[in-house]
């Protein structure tokens, strides 16, 4: 649909591949674009597939964001979920995730469980590819005893 300002899409996607073979697609139901391309994309309910070359798929939503094309980058904004196939699922409100560098960083509360526990910090970092997420800010774990010895 073409309007005065803008251009907006019906359920548009985008995808690639990284530099160590990892996939991603992210898909929207509605995208909203300016005419000259100097603002970025604004997108309603999102989901998106990251999946690393080992196998572990990373599944994303979110109510609204926006998508900078000329960096690659994508902002999540409200009700973000992530659920990764290893078990790992965090929740959170702002996040920005760069999907060539398979990074993903909050600077607002967030909330993440695993199978083995669950940790509440005020900002997050987490590394898909490494398995590693650095947590900052106000810091609570709770550890789960494992089933195996």
């Amino acid at each position: 649909e073409v309007t005065a300002d803008d251009l907006v899409m019906q359920n548009p996607r985008y995808f690639g591949v990284t530099k160590d073979g990892g996939r991603y697609e992210v898909e929207a139901k509605k995208a909203v674009m300016d005419f000259e391309q100097n603002e970025p994309v604004r997108l309603f309910d999102i989901s998106g597939n990251l999946t690393q070359d080992n196998g572990v798929a990373t599944k994303i939503k979110s109510v609204r964001g926006l998508f900078d094309n000329k960096k690659n980058e994508l902002e999540l904004v409200d009700g973000i979920e992530i659920d990764a196939s290893n078990g790992m699922s965090i929740r959170m409100t702002r996040a920005k995730v760069f999907n060539k560098e398979h990074r993903i960083v909050s600077n607002e509360p967030i909330a993440a469980t695993t199978p083995t526990g669950a940790v509440k910090a005020q900002s997050m970092t987490l590394l898909t590819q490494a398995r590693r997420a650095n947590f900052k800010g106000a810091v609570e774990v709770r550890m789960v005893q494992s089933a195996q010895p």
